[in-house]
């Protein structure tokens, strides 16, 4: 087959990390992959060794911005029109619009959408009963929808996006990953993770407030990432007093990232809206607890009181609580920890995820 990617991201996030497994599963099965996505570095530095048709699109910016927008379909268009795809995939919301209406207007009969968390979904900002009908109207030219968890495949039938038929659910996978349980004993010192934008999504600045309210001094905050509300995130730490307890650690490559997770003794994301993060699977694989927002697909792989805690969106307080709890119980954050390592190695597996995949691909 002939497969053609499109992704909008212009960094490098769960969405991204997906794709690059699709690219690099189906390259090394001998089909031709082509990839249409924004110049993100590491993105393009992990399948430049693969056999991939590469089509940098500039114009694929996360604002709306009607110009660039329009200059992005035109990129798509060549990008549809060189590689000739059997099969074109779309990824995040303005990619998968480019795609559709490209793929319309070429008559590429086959084009699949996943929803990396609807644009509508609760908790998202701007008109979300607008987007649900552009969405509803872009359906008709899509084969398939994959919905990464449950509740967007519940919330796209509420909002009659598709019927029931054309909607599929596939979970994000992981590989297997390796790092250090905390030991079941008094310690002086842990480590909390966050990984994730500066931005109003993943909003830092709830789980900044929740430290501040920590009476205890044994720990450390690490923040992985980088956006729009890093000179909010550094002046809440400074006007807090924070900076003994905080450290940001800007965007890091994969590996480095994946080797502060396995060095985390805590992960924590406070995410306003969500579809089913990769990074909160890669922290229970990796032995780690999790407090997260009870948003989007979460709930479906945190369990409260089994391999971590959900919380209000918000809910600094609430943060707070469970990071006391966990601190103050190192034989809880080994039992969570290996919780959450039983269920991502058993029912969030790459191997699965693309297995689906591929049986989709293969029924059209």
């Amino acid at each position: 087959m002939k497969l053609l990617y499109v992704i909008t991201a212009a960094e490098f996030g769960g969405a991204s990390v997906h794709v690059l497994q699709l690219i690099k599963y189906f390259a090394q099965a001998g089909h031709e992959v082509g990839l249409v996505c924004a110049p993100e570095k590491n993105l393009i530095d992990e399948v430049k060794n693969l056999k991939v048709k590469l089509y940098l699109n500039p114009y694929f910016v996360r604002k709306v911005n009607l110009r660039q927008d329009i200059l992005s379909l035109k990129v798509v268009f060549r990008a549809v029109k060189n590689f000739k795809p059997d099969i074109i995939h779309a990824h995040s919301t303005k990619a998968g619009y480019a795609a559709r209406i490209i793929g319309k207007i070429l008559r590429i009969k086959k084009v699949v959408f996943t929803a990396h968390g609807w644009c509508f979904t609760e908790g998202a900002p701007g008109w979300r009963g607008m987007l649900s009908v552009i969405e509803r109207f872009m359906a008709f030219f899509t084969s398939k929808i994959i919905c990464v968890s449950n509740y967007d495949r519940d919330l796209a039938i509420s909002y009659k996006i598709a019927p029931k038929e054309k909607l599929k659910v596939i979970y994000n996978g992981i590989e297997k990953f390796s790092g250090k349980i905390c030991e079941g004993k008094k310690r002086d010192h842990f480590k909390i993770l966050f990984i994730g934008r500066f931005s109003p999504q993943k909003d830092p600045i709830t789980l900044l407030d929740a430290v501040s309210r920590l009476n205890s001094e044994r720990c450390e905050l690490l923040l992985v990432g980088d956006g729009e509300l890093k000179t909010s995130v550094e002046k809440f730490i400074r006007d807090k007093r924070l900076n003994e307890k905080v450290r940001i650690l800007g965007s890091l490559k994969r590996e480095a990232t994946i080797k502060e997770i396995a060095n985390s003794d805590i992960f924590v994301l406070t995410t306003n809206w969500e579809g089913l993060p990769i990074v909160i699977l890669e922290a229970m694989a990796s032995g780690k607890p999790v407090i997260a927002t009870k948003v989007g697909g979460i709930p479906e792989i945190v369990k409260n009181g089994e391999n971590g805690f959900l919380v209000e969106a918000g809910d600094s307080k609430g943060v707070a609580l469970a990071l006391e709890k966990l601190i103050n119980s190192p034989e809880l954050i080994v039992q969570m920890g290996e919780s959450g390592r039983k269920i991502a190695t058993n029912a969030f597996t790459i191997d699965l995820m693309l297995r689906r995949t591929a049986e989709l691909y293969n029924s059209l």
